[in-house]
């Protein structure tokens, strides 16, 4: 197994703070973030070398897989498009957190590079629950009210309330400006 910092790309980020993962073609972790390992639950000795669909477990909002395989971010390359999911995070806190995924892929070698933003931490710190957020993100990705309501299985007067809640918490008045606050801090 090759050690991460025998690979010139990794150099930079080896001493940040910045959650981040390296897989390789093979789907092995080659190089992993201390923050990014703890925040698994790992260490990063335990990471490197592991397949990244065994170690992660991360879903769509909807709750289905989206570490698998055939990678979903290698699948959105091949077909040209922009996939800049917002995924849930199982932590080592084992409270899911919503994360907003940005990678970067290498063709020779064939490499992806995962960066990982806690939304939490993009969002007022402490002002919006998990919930909340994911209530946001299915009413920016086009979703109604009671669509968003059929989708988590609770009633359409908690998704009204929520996104009330949400809208006065953030200033806003209407639905229209929350989408556009939600895209703006998240894309």
């Amino acid at each position: 197994m090759r050690n991460a910092r025998d690979n010139p790309i990794d150099v930079p980020f080896l001493y940040s703070n910045i959650l981040y993962f390296l897989v390789d073609g093979s789907w092995r972790i080659t190089a992993c973030s201390r923050e990014m390992a703890e925040w698994l639950g790992y260490s990063r000795e335990e990471v490197i070398g592991q397949r990244c669909v065994d170690i992660i477990t991360w879903t769509n909002l909807d709750e289905s897989p989206f570490c698998q395989l055939p990678c979903p971010l290698q699948m959105a390359s091949h077909k040209d498009l922009n996939l800049s999911p917002v995924v849930m995070i199982e932590s080592s806190s084992s409270i899911p957190q919503l994360g907003k995924l940005r990678y970067v892929l290498w063709d020779d070698p064939m490499r992806t590079l995962h960066f990982i933003c806690a939304m939490e931490e993009v969002a007022p710190p402490g002002l919006l629950t998990a919930r909340q957020l994911q209530f946001v993100h299915a009413l920016a990705s086009g979703l109604s009210h009671q669509q968003i309501a059929n989708q988590y299985h609770v009633a359409l007067s908690t998704v009204v309330t929520q996104l009330k809640r949400v809208r006065r918490i953030l200033g806003y008045s209407c639905d229209k400006k929350l989408v556009r606050w939600y895209w703006r801090q998240y894309n």
